[in-house]
């Protein structure tokens, strides 16, 4: 984000997008010594990842380049991203992988978004989901809110809004969390 900003860019429609691919990004660890001929860089690793991740995000949008931007971004944020092109495979990553935020298009091949979203409400209800559309309008945003969604982002995409969105998601669901755990706690000792 803060090289984002050094360049001057505010929406990751904005970027060149070859820069963006993750795989390219390179981490200071202290593992440095066991690869010397990279120097004090090591290219990331999935161990080094979990060790560091915020949680794990799933980002779902038929659009390459956003799924390039969005997990560029999210990872140099500490998340581990997870990425699907079609509203299919979003619901089966769902049923496989324990996630904390769910990104989601409204318009995807197969199964909109909006189909996806009344699913994840009704099976994950305590998962926060961030909708996103480059084509929505007003009506659209507040049918999301509506049906579920903790909020509504348009293409083009800004950094910041996604970053304090995705904070502020994560942050609700953990207040829910602990909500729900203090409830439990309570009715257990008046039980007692």
């Amino acid at each position: 984000l803060l090289f984002l900003t050094a360049l001057g860019q505010k929406n990751i429609s904005d970027l060149p997008q070859a820069k963006l691919n993750t795989e390219h990004f390179w981490h200071l660890t202290p593992e440095n010594q066991n690869y010397p001929e990279a120097g004090p860089w090591k290219r990331k690793t999935a161990d080094f990842d979990m060790a560091m991740s915020k949680g794990k995000i799933l980002v779902v949008d038929d659009e390459q380049d956003i799924l390039i931007s969005l997990t560029g971004i999210l990872e140099d944020e500490g998340y581990e991203v997870l990425t699907c092109e079609d509203g299919k495979t979003a619901w089966e990553t769902l049923q496989t992988a324990e996630v904390d935020l769910l990104f989601l298009d409204i318009w995807l091949p197969g199964e909109d978004g909006i189909k996806i979203l009344e699913y994840v409400r009704r099976d994950y209800p305590h998962l926060p989901v961030i909708m996103i559309s480059g084509h929505g309008n007003i009506e659209t945003a507040v049918d999301s809110i509506k049906k579920g969604a903790f909020d509504f982002i348009e293409k083009p995409l800004s950094l910041e809004k996604v970053m304090v969105t995705a904070a502020k998601a994560l942050e609700f669901r953990d207040l829910q969390q602990e909500n729900q755990d203090l409830r439990a706690r309570v009715r257990t000792d008046f039980v007692q």
